[in-house]
């Protein structure tokens, strides 16, 4: 249906484009480190928003492991050498919003693609996102920002993570 193409769009848009976008800049702004600590609040929002917005239930030891998780990363990043909390700049602003867009993707996804089969849903997902995204770097960057999408070594790493990380994930997924 429309609504179903909408919704599709939407979550496209939110895990293929927007989300990597936000990672990306992140990444770019401070440590690999920050961003990965900073990612572990997507467990407990994801909890919390699908005991919110979908009415699911999960056993109490589940949210008490994802709140471990995430004081473990808060105290960690308070921890550094840097000033903690205090250099928190763009960067750690960026992973906490691509963080949420993740989340609202999943909880969109989640909510309203019951019926979508799940091949069209990854397919068209993956296509439109990274449409989106291809088109959002090119008017943000300019088309140069893509200047070595054809570079021999780039595609040995991109088959290397679709073999393993994608392929295998997929079925690891649906099985």
């Amino acid at each position: 249906s429309r609504k179903d193409w909408r919704i599709l769009t939407l979550s496209a848009f939110l895990s293929s484009a927007l989300t990597p976008a936000l990672f990306f800049f992140a990444l770019s702004e401070t440590s690999v480190s920050n961003v990965a600590l900073i990612s572990r609040i997507e467990p407990p929002l994801f909890l919390l928003g699908a005991l919110l917005v979908l009415g699911e239930r999960f056993e109490t030891r589940t949210m008490i492991a994802a709140l471990m998780a995430l004081t473990g990363a808060i105290w960690i990043i308070a921890a550094q050498d840097r000033g903690g909390w205090a250099g928190f700049g763009p960067g750690e602003a960026a992973a906490v919003a691509g963080t949420l867009s993740y989340v609202a993707s999943t909880l969109v996804a989640r909510a309203g693609l019951k019926r979508v089969p799940l091949g069209l849903f990854t397919v068209y997902r993956a296509v439109a996102g990274a449409a989106m995204y291809f088109a959002g770097a090119t008017v943000i960057f300019g088309p140069s920002v893509f200047q070595d999408l054809f570079e021999p070594i780039l595609w040995q790493w991109v088959w290397v993570y679709a073999g393993i990380v994608l392929v295998m994930g997929q079925l690891v997924w649906a099985v």
